[in-house]
């Protein structure tokens, strides 16, 4: 039997043997949550597991829940326990990388006063990007694609013990390394600015929506030989110095997690087809995601946006299948198509919005809440906007809202329909509550029973139609 106490390996955990290299990682694994820097012995650590700060309130069902950066949910708290906080809880501990704290202050939190998914952010201890690659087979020869705002501005190391490298382009050409590894295995491919100097990582479109990233390919001359090392790249630590373009990462399709310091916008594109992308948590500062950036994200469970996002463009996460929750949608407008195809997102809280475009929520199944606040300017609600959400059975029409596009509803659960604008809003056809639940009751305001009842496209629905009390 090898030692398992952590410190002397003179104890034993019952009579239940224990490798010694586990028990260390258990240790690792508890100092990375609490903080802690001192050793311990197995009888310790169930009661420091037990000490772990927000363990116990750690429940998805909670508004406010805080993330590691790939995806564990580390603590949760209601709005009342969030009122009575003095401090955010702490960032865990990644060996190679620097917290930046978490994407959300505590202040701006309670001042929210609603549900917030939180990430932490952090940049690497050396200032280099990493890139952790696993090659397999024969494919040993990977190109590596950049830009650099300055020759020879970048040191790129290989991490196999061959020499550093560095290019002499610059500018808006770009830099293509190539390197051939002894063997196949795991590797960490390092890109280390020199201070000044600004790396670029963008990617590259092909007809028929096809796409794909820069960073690690064979050639750029077709979609095969551009994507033949789409599946190596698996984890990626961001340094200083680095934007990226369209196509960024687009069709890494085995990387799980990734890092990123504070910046301020998103390239469209930037993630699609990241089909194994668990956790992202958008930096503090972040105002801006442009078109289809998490799009085909089919893994995409958990995103964490700051409180400086106000722009959010088409299709954002088209097809996020596995996208529970939806928080902080403060913008005033979205393009179409945001969220469709989102079909494990359940809850969606909707702020200051000039409207729903058309297929915002269009195939999210399993959604079964949304609720409205500051609807002073909501005019509108799209073409297909909710189609197919079987789930949502109840749902609030503000006040504000105009005129409903066709098929907006069709499709859902719906058995409760509250409508609060005392003139009848504007139906482009009857398509608008098609094949919704036969006991859907549409309650409207009172004394406007028979304004609904004759209006046009709405009659259809009159004998569904019940006045709400004074």
């Amino acid at each position: 039997m090898k030692e398992i106490d952590e410190g002397t390996g003179d104890d034993l955990m019952g009579n239940v043997l224990i490798e010694r290299d586990t028990m260390v990682d258990i240790a690792d694994s508890i100092r990375g949550k609490t903080g802690g820097v001192e050793l311990m012995k197995p009888d310790e650590m169930p009661g420091a597991i037990d000490s772990i700060p927000g363990k116990s309130v750690a429940d998805r069902e909670k508004a406010i829940r805080f993330f590691s950066y790939d995806g564990e949910l580390l603590y949760s708290f209601t709005l009342e326990e969030l009122d009575e906080l003095e401090a955010l809880p702490p960032v865990p501990e990644v060996q190679g990388l620097v917290s930046q704290g978490w994407n959300w202050t505590l202040g701006d939190l309670k001042f929210n006063g609603d549900m917030v998914d939180v990430g932490p952010m952090y940049i690497t201890d050396d200032g280099a990007t990493r890139i952790y690659i696993k090659l397999e087979g024969s494919r040993l020869s990977p190109v590596l694609g950049f830009m650099q705002s300055a020759e020879n501005g970048v040191a790129v190391n290989w991490g196999d013990g061959s020499p550093t490298e560095r290019s002499q382009v610059s500018g808006n050409t770009r830099v293509n390394l190539g390197h051939t590894y002894p063997a196949a295995g795991s590797y960490v491919i390092s890109l280390l600015p020199d201070e000044g100097t600004t790396i670029t990582i963008g990617g590259k479109s092909y007809t028929g929506g096809q796409y794909a990233s820069d960073l690690l390919y064979m050639s750029t001359d077709n979609l095969a030989e551009h994507r033949i090392y789409s599946d190596a790249v698996r984890k990626i630590e961001m340094g200083r110095n680095v934007d990226f373009r369209s196509y960024a990462f687009a069709g890494l399709m085995r990387m799980i997690s990734i890092t990123t310091p504070e910046w301020g916008s998103m390239a469209d594109y930037a993630f699609v087809g990241c089909t194994s992308l668990r956790m992202y948590t958008m930096p503090k500062g972040f105002i801006m995601m442009n078109g289809n950036a998490f799009s085909s994200c089919t893994s995409l469970r958990q995103i964490a946006i700051p409180s400086s996002m106000v722009m959010l463009q088409s299709e954002a996460f088209d097809g996020c299948a596995s996208l529970e929750r939806m928080s902080h949608i403060r913008w005033n407008q979205c393009p179409m198509s945001t969220f469709a195809g989102c079909r494990s997102l359940t809850s969606v809280h909707l702020v200051n919005k000039l409207g729903i475009p058309a297929d915002e929520f269009s195939g999210a199944g399993a959604l079964r809440e949304v609720t409205f606040e500051n609807t002073e300017n909501m005019m509108s609600i799209g073409k297909n906007a909710f189609l197919n959400c079987s789930s949502l059975e109840t749902i609030v029409i503000p006040a504000e809202v105009g005129r409903i596009y066709m098929a907006a509803f069709k499709n859902t659960g719906l058995k409760s329909v509250y409508v609060c604008p005392e003139t009848p809003p504007y139906l482009d056809d009857a398509t608008v509550f098609e094949n919704t639940p036969s006991d859907m009751v549409i309650y409207v305001p009172h004394g406007c029973l028979a304004a609904y009842s004759a209006a046009s496209y709405w009659s259809t629905y009159a004998d569904r139609m019940v006045e709400m009390p004074e």
